[in-house]
């Protein structure tokens, strides 16, 4: 896939590879369960196409505008086929974007794609989101070769082993391991696809997604040993609600939700590996009304800037990190709707001072916290108390993770 892959200086992915994991782990969105791969069976949906009923797999899609922005992310649900939502709902955005699919489109999407004016889409060699008709397949061929639009297929690559000192850290067994890349490759992996449609030879397209299995079953089973605690109880809604509503998002008491906040912390999590900061990376999601609004992780607001000070070292710090745009920030910047109010952000570290006032006024209510709400000391120049501060005032609904043993 070298011919599709955006290289940036430290980076643990290319832009490509996230999209395209992302729009896989959306698939696996969980539905009113706590089982997050379920069989294939339960991957087929129906939808009416006005005279007969057709069956389509879910899909997890994903839009990214010319300029490499994120522009939404979103799934089959509602029986609305996933990509058919995005566009439709940002309609007045989508000319010139790439879509990742974590299925090739059928013939009601790719009709979409060509007639919105998406200029390239991508997804992994596995089933199609039809079922394998010759026709299908070939009404969807003459679609996109008729919109110009590029295919990439390919499995994401991401350099990584199974860091078995975490995995004992966490308490998580091999076998917790075994049963969830079994689950991921019955959904994901299929080996006559792979040989029909991968562009790189069958061994290394399987060795691709060995290592993406291995990178989603850290990130899951490791969620999977949490639970969510709202960390300060207060008897009055938030402030930043006019009109005093109930809250209505509780992942330490409604167990659907617990699923859903581990499954948005999981996407703050991979978004990580596009920080040019390993030891600093910080990724967050801000979702409202059960829509992904926005993705963002820390970075530098310029590839010159970027260039200046990626062989900064450890003492250098000082000089480097007022340059850096938080995750947070990078979310509000880039989201796909003005209001948010009573939105939810999942973050992967305590907003800082700097983020903190800013979530604030945005209007979101509500932060579900891949960490404990704990106090932060460091040497650079960031202040995290604030943010504790506005949750004991009763700014935030503030939901911390703790360990099943805490």
């Amino acid at each position: 896939m070298s011919n599709h892959s955006t290289k940036r200086v430290n980076t643990g992915i290319s832009a490509e590879s996230l999209c395209l994991g992302l729009a896989m782990w959306m698939e696996m969105f969980p539905e009113h369960t706590v089982e997050q791969c379920a069989s294939l069976d339960s991957r087929v949906s129906t939808a009416d196409s006005g005279k007969t009923n057709e069956l389509y797999r879910n899909v997890g899609c994903v839009l990214v505008q010319e300029n490499g922005r994120l522009l939404a992310v979103d799934r089959s649900r509602d029986d609305v086929h996933g990509l058919a939502r995005l566009l439709v709902k940002h309609h007045d955005r989508v000319k010139g974007c790439s879509a990742f699919l974590s299925r090739k489109p059928c013939t009601y999407c790719a009709k979409l794609l060509v007639q919105a004016g998406v200029t390239a889409v991508s997804y992994p060699p596995v089933e199609p989101e039809y079922l394998d008709t010759r026709k299908e397949e070939d009404r969807v061929e003459a679609l996109l070769d008729a919109g110009q639009i590029t295919q990439s297929v390919f499995v994401p690559r991401i350099k990584m082993d199974l860091d078995e000192e975490f995995i004992a850290a966490k308490e998580i067994s091999l076998n917790d391991v075994r049963e969830f890349s079994e689950k991921v490759s019955r959904r994901f992996w299929n080996a006559e696809c792979a040989r029909r449609m991968a562009v790189d030879s069958i061994e290394e397209t399987y060795n691709d997604f060995q290592n993406l299995v291995k990178w989603f079953a850290q990130i899951y089973l490791s969620l999977e040993c949490v639970k969510f605690k709202l960390s300060v109880r207060c008897g009055e809604p938030c402030i930043n609600s006019p009109d005093k509503t109930v809250w209505t998002f509780d992942p330490e008491n409604n167990l659907y939700q617990e699923q859903i906040a581990k499954h948005m912390l999981g996407i703050a999590v991979m978004t990580i590996q596009r920080t040019v900061e390993s030891k600093t990376g910080v990724g967050c999601v801000i979702m409202k009304n059960n829509d992904v609004i926005a993705v963002g992780w820390n970075d530098f607001p310029s590839k010159i800037i970027e260039e200046d000070f990626h062989h900064a070292s450890d003492q250098e710090r000082d000089k480097k990190y007022p340059f850096f745009v938080h995750a947070e920030q990078n979310a509000l910047l880039a989201r796909n709707t003005t209001d948010i109010t009573g939105g939810i952000i999942f973050v992967t570290k305590i907003p800082c001072h700097e983020c903190t006032p800013l979530v604030k006024i945005a209007g979101i209510e509500t932060v579900v916290l891949a960490t404990s709400l704990k106090p932060i000391k460091e040497k650079y120049r960031l202040n995290y108390d604030v943010f504790q501060e506005e949750v004991k005032k009763g700014s935030f609904l503030c939901y911390e993770t703790k360990t099943m043993l805490d």
